[in-house]
C-alpha cells in the first residue's frame, strides 16, 4: 500500500478511498487474455517543464575566509525571470588562475528558491579572470523542489570603482521541474 500513498496529493478523497480499497482487497482473476493493472499503470504521469536557463547574473563577492567567498547578487533569466543569488564559493589555486565550486540558490518572486553547484575555472586575463563552467541544477523548493538541468556558465570578474570585487556570467541551458 505504500507505493500508493505518494500518489495521495494528486486524488480526490473518492479516488484516494477506492484506491486504499482496491490495494487491500485480494488479487482476482480476470478473464483470459486479460491481465490486472495497478494504479500507476493506469493513472497519467506527472508532467514536467523544460524551461531554459538561459539569462544574465551580476553579484559582488565577499571572502569569508581563506579561498571562500559569500557572493550575493541577481540574475535575470528568460523563462523564470528576475531572481535573487545567494551562494559560498570556494577557490583552488592554480598555475593559471583558479577552479571554483559554486554551490547557489535562487530565489524567485513568488518564493520557490533553485538550487545548484557550478565546477569551473578562472583563467587570469589582461582584463581579469574569464569565467568558464558548468552549473548543475540540484533541486530547489516549491515548484522545483525536484528540479534537474544543467547550463554553460562564462563570464568575468572585476573590481568596480569603489574596489568591489563583480563578477558577471551568462548562462545558457534548461531546468526540468
Amino acid at each position: 500500500m505504500g507505493e500508493y500513498m505518494r500518489l495521495m496529493p494528486f486524488l480526490s478523497v473518492a479516488t484516494m478511498l477506492t484506491v486504499i480499497n482496491w490495494a487491500r482487497a485480494p488479487l482476482v482473476d480476470e478473464p483470459p487474455g486479460r491481465s490486472l493493472r495497478r494504479v500507476h499503470e493506469v493513472l497519467p504521469a506527472r508532467s514536467s517543464m523544460v524551461v531554459p536557463l538561459k539569462g544574465d547574473c551580476e553579484a559582488a563577492a565577499k571572502t569569508v575566509a581563506p579561498r571562500q567567498k559569500a557572493i550575493t547578487g541577481t540574475c535575470q533569466f528568460e523563462g523564470l525571470g528576475r531572481t535573487a543569488l545567494a551562494a559560498q564559493e570556494t577557490l583552488v589555486p592554480t598555475p593559471t588562475g583558479f577552479e571554483f565550486i559554486h554551490v547557489a540558490t535562487y530565489a524567485m518572486t513568488d518564493g520557490d528558491t533553485l538550487r545548484s553547484t557550478a565546477t569551473g575555472t578562472a583563467t587570469t586575463s589582461a582584463t581579469g579572470p574569464v569565467l568558464s563552467g558548468v552549473l548543475t541544477v540540484t533541486g530547489g523548493t516549491g515548484r522545483f523542489l525536484q528540479a534537474t538541468g544543467s547550463a554553460t556558465m562564462r563570464g568575468d570578474v572585476h573590481r568596480d570603482s569603489t574596489g568591489a570585487v563583480i563578477g558577471r556570467w551568462r548562462l545558457d541551458g534548461d531546468v526540468r521541474y
